[in-house]
């Protein structure tokens, strides 16, 4: 009897889908098997029924994806998937590429802000994802036992996890014990020679410049610090005013394609079997590599960073293998330097459209330390109740990864409650902080307006409108605010990133005037943003102007700091 090709095209379709739904198989040897070796096999079969074997592949491989393709969005758009009764938009529900699309059009976060506002507090924004915008689901995803999704299946370099990428509890803990040492109070203390020495070339660097593209700067100031605090090294990046490794341009278009990429993470096993030639991934990857190497080959007098990942005094007691270190210290450049440089950016720009609040904090800042006098005092900075509002703030809007951060309800767990909400297991999910930031429940009034006040303990505030209100109508939940994450998977450097914050805009502001550029619009530095793993920005140029004595002493007058000669 001759075997019907429609019926056993249809059985074998239904079989690799039975397979991915229940397994979930993403390794090259399965994939290749399942989408090329079961039509092929086809084939073998029911070549007799065809009159030509171009005609039987052809026949075969479309009659096959095709009916593979319509039980998938079938199952993903039918009340018998597990997420059925979740909102979200059909494009995102059907493949996890919608989420691709918008990603590289760099307006994810904008994008899944208006699916909450459109939707509600869950969304369903993949076929197997969640969305979270509520105060009670941010401690079960950040801060309970939930690992890591595969979004940051990327987190890697010559083979190796980074630290943010490892999804396993375990082996994140022992991983995390030397950057627990690496990131203690007296390591820290020791990196200040660096931050110091840093901050001072780019005063000086800024001091014969008038216009500045100041989101270039903060980068070089950023690299250039992280290469001297993580592996001993100088970048040189404020003394040439540019790029000088070429690592820069490789984190841009490497991460831009990471980015994109992670939310398809079943591709990374297929990408490593190709020739990466001069992707800008690959290319990041090497910079970044051979920076590690040559600090591990030379070793170092300084306790850096990377003398606590390698243990060189065996201090730690937990000692990293070279691959791990290597990998750790390349996330440590993308991570400490695009973030901290997003951010002041970020602030700087807040400073200039509100020229009031910048006023505010220079006059802090002259108050602390007044000028002439070194702004390297760390303690004091942190003591700041202004500067540190304004911080906040920036962050609060902008926080470090604007993208949720994505946690995974494993199989076998019967699902979990997630604040209100049962979450099934094999799902992933995550709290948006982008969105929960702006939400009116948790920051209010003007939610979406940079105001620093709202960090500040006061009997009534005044609006940048100018209206008063009493404390009693402040909603200000410090809970919800989580821009470096929380739990035992937060951001390791959050600490050295807030000192390196407060130490560059206390010496610039003491410094310079800014303004912005005639000509500049502003509002196009906003709109320049793009997210893609990191927080891609445009220009910032600002006007510099060297602030003099006498300009210090009528300010300090006018405020009663000083007594008149």
């Amino acid at each position: 009897m001759a075997l019907n090709p429609s019926t056993l095209t249809f059985l074998a379709s239904l079989t690799t889908w039975w397979i991915y739904h229940s397994f979930e198989p993403a390794d090259l040897l399965s994939t290749s098997l399942l989408l090329f070796g079961v039509p092929t096999m086809l084939i073998a079969f029911l070549r007799a029924q065809f009159t030509s074997l171009v005609t039987a592949v052809l026949t075969t491989f479309v009659s096959y994806y095709f009916i593979l393709l319509a039980l998938v969005i079938g199952y993903r758009l039918s009340p018998f998937h597990p997420l059925a009764q979740y909102p979200g938009p059909l494009p995102g529900k059907i493949s996890k590429l919608w989420d691709v699309w918008m990603t590289a059009k760099g307006s994810h976060h904008q994008y899944v802000r208006a699916l909450h506002d459109k939707y509600g507090d869950i969304v369903r924004i993949g076929p197997n994802e969640l969305s979270i915008r509520h105060e009670d689901a941010i401690a079960p995803i950040l801060t309970r036992d939930l690992r890591k999704g595969p979004y940051y299946d990327s987190r890697q370099a010559d083979g190796k996890r980074a630290l943010d990428g490892i999804r396993d509890f375990v082996e994140h803990a022992a991983r995390r014990k030397p950057w627990t040492k690496a990131t203690s109070i007296s390591a820290i203390k020791g990196y200040s020679e660096y931050l110091t020495k840093t901050v001072d070339e780019l005063v000086q660097a800024l001091d014969v410049k008038q216009e500045v593209d100041i989101s270039d700067w903060m980068t070089f100031v950023a690299f250039d610090f992280m290469g001297e605090m993580i592996f001993s090294t100088e970048f040189g990046m404020i003394k040439a005013g540019k790029d000088t490794t070429g690592i820069w341009h490789a984190l841009e278009e490497g991460t831009f394609a990471a980015g994109i990429l992670s939310h398809i993470p079943w591709i990374f096993d297929f990408l490593k079997h190709l020739p990466q030639g001069g992707s800008a991934f690959a290319v990041l990857q090497i910079i970044g590599a051979r920076i590690a190497k040559q600090r591990i080959e030379a070793g170092s007098s300084k306790r850096d960073l990377f003398h606590y990942l390698v243990s060189e005094d065996e201090s730690t007691g937990i000692k990293l293998t070279h691959e791990a270190a290597i990998s750790d210290g390349m996330m440590s450049i993308v991570a400490g330097s695009d973030t901290s440089a997003t951010n002041l950016t970020h602030l700087f720009y807040f400073l200039l459209k509100n020229p009031e609040m910048k006023k505010r904090l220079q006059e802090e800042i002259d108050h602390i330390f007044p000028q002439g006098e070194e702004t390297a005092d760390y303690t004091k900075q942190s003591e700041m109740p202004y500067l540190n509002a304004c911080i906040n703030e920036s962050l609060r809007l902008y926080p470090a990864v604007l993208f949720g951060l994505q946690r995974r309800v494993e199989k076998g767990t019967g699902g979990r409650m997630i604040g209100p909400f049962f979450v099934p297991e094999g799902t992933q999910v995550s709290a948006d902080l982008f969105s929960l930031h702006r939400d009116p429940r948790y920051f209010s009034p003007i939610p979406d307006t940079f105001w620093p006040d709202r960090w500040l303990t006061q009997s009534s505030y005044t609006l940048p409108s100018g209206d008063t209100i009493p404390s009693t109508q402040l909603i200000h939940n410090k809970a919800v605010f989580n821009p470096f994450s929380a739990g035992r998977q937060n951001c390791a450097g959050k600490s050295i990133a807030w000192i390196e914050m407060r130490a560059i805009m206390c010496a610039v502001l003491q410094r310079f005037d800014i303004d912005a550029v005639d000509g500049f619009e502003l509002e196009s530095y906003e709109k320049s943003l793009v997210e893609v793993y990191v927080t891609h920005r445009g220009a910032l140029p600002l006007r510099l102007k060297t602030r003099s004595l006498t300009f210090y002493y009528e300010r300090c007058y006018s405020l009663a700091l000083v007594t008149p000669h």
